[in-house]
């Protein structure tokens, strides 16, 4: 017989985020695009949103890079379904049950702030957090079936989303961080971060100083391309082997 996970509100959450988790990989596109969909404004100034934004931006991207550097994570999923083999419970997982997905809704919320978009924060953003919280209830009930008593013991003592930074300094000093797995398993998704970044930057650019573009695209495309570089060189390291975590 098996396990029903306890008190689940609804198996038909966990459908909904089984499909989510298969087809993950395409939705990411997809929001992007909505990004460049014309809009109200959320602000009438140019350094409102490109502060405001790239400092949610990095706090997202902070947060992935320090729970991948302190914890060697197994690649999610299986044939693009739920799957685990490991129950990670220490570095950011022993304040978070799911950092990795706490970091991309606060990356989404930076990028969303810095296309200065109305209609992505108010009905974009809030589908992005109900796409992650379908998957986190389709995780949970897989980690129930597969670890049992060990997941609820771990469930009850560790938020499902805001950390409890109660004795982080303590795990920080606890643990060595690996920036070369960072570099490794990081780039891509850092990649194209930084790059929706600067596109909607140029785009925020474009609307408030447009008789100044032409003169400032030639330091956008030098930036664009110091990112796609960057980008295939460490691809090449990984790739070759001449760097490794």
């Amino acid at each position: 017989m098996t396990k029903s996970f306890p008190n689940n509100p609804n198996s038909i959450m966990v459908k909904i985020g089984s499909f989510f988790f298969h087809i993950r990989n395409y939705l990411f596109p997809f929001f992007y695009l909505i990004f460049f969909v014309p809009s109200p404004r959320i602000f009438n100034s140019f350094y409102t949103p490109l502060i405001l934004g790239l400092l949610i931006l990095f706090c997202g991207l902070l947060i992935r890079q320090l729970t991948i550097g302190f914890v060697n994570i197994n690649i999610a999923g299986k044939n693009r379904q739920v799957h685990a083999e490991v129950l990670h419970t220490d570095g950011l997982f022993s304040h978070c049950r799911n950092p990795l997905y706490l970091g991309n809704v606060i990356e989404i919320l930076g990028l969303a702030i810095l296309s200065n978009s109305l209609i992505f924060l108010v009905i974009m953003f809030p589908f992005f957090v109900f796409i992650y919280q379908s998957i986190i209830i389709a995780e949970e009930d897989f980690l129930y079936k597969k670890f049992g008593q060990e997941y609820l013991e771990y469930k009850k003592r560790v938020p499902r989303w805001l950390p409890n930074l109660k004795g982080i300094r303590r795990t920080f000093q606890s643990m060595n961080f690996n920036f070369q797995r960072v570099l490794l398993k990081e780039y891509t998704t850092t990649f194209i971060a930084l790059l929706a970044a600067t596109l909607l930057i140029i785009k925020l650019y474009y609307y408030f100083y447009s008789s100044t573009f032409i003169s400032s695209l030639p330091y956008f495309i030098i930036l664009i391309a110091l990112l796609i570089i960057t980008y295939f060189i460490i691809r090449y390291l990984k790739k070759s082997h001449k760097l490794t975590s």
